[in-house]
């Protein structure tokens, strides 16, 4: 049902039972109370106060994890690099002891100081040609973990220093 337009300048009707006003407006009914928000004081507790110290838990727990997983990275790199050094060294020490050379002194000297303390480097000369041995020991970033030494072996055929065979 539409109400018919009032002329300009004329009073409006005050609102009916039929079209509600919010409660607690003027001229809205007497009996009904206003809506009422929260009050700050005794809004509950919100849930990031609550939850604070489950967060530094969480928070403690993973950075366990990750350090763990960190350390066990670099162990790995360093088992790396122990092939590694000990590969060099046993080419080093084959390819001098196989020129008439002091193969063992060469083998320490192409490892890195920290690791060759520990290597033990072998290159008897030969006949025909010369094997040389290099065992490193792996160093462990954590206690609870060790492992086997690391050889690596190579054979050069025996050279004249000309670069001939003799």
């Amino acid at each position: 049902m539409t109400r018919p337009p009032t002329p300009a300048g004329a009073p409006t009707a005050a609102p009916t039972a039929t079209s509600p006003s919010p409660p607690g407006a003027p001229g809205s009914p007497v009996g009904l109370s206003p809506r009422r928000r929260p009050r700050p004081h005794l809004r509950p507790r919100s849930r990031r106060r609550r939850d604070g110290g489950q967060a530094a838990v969480e928070f403690a727990g993973w950075v366990g994890i990750l350090i763990l997983a960190a350390l066990a990275a670099v162990q790995l790199g360093i088992v790396a690099y122990a092939v590694q050094q000990a590969g060099t060294a046993s080419r080093a020490a084959a390819r001098v002891a196989s020129q008439g050379g002091d193969g063992s002194s060469a083998g320490r000297a192409a490892m890195s100081g920290w690791l060759a303390d520990g290597a033990s480097v072998s290159a008897p000369a030969g006949a025909e040609e010369v094997t040389a041995s290099v065992t490193v020991p792996i160093p462990a970033v954590l206690p609870l973990l060790s492992f086997d030494p690391v050889t690596r072996t190579t054979t050069m055929p025996v050279t004249s220093s000309e670069g001939g065979t003799p």
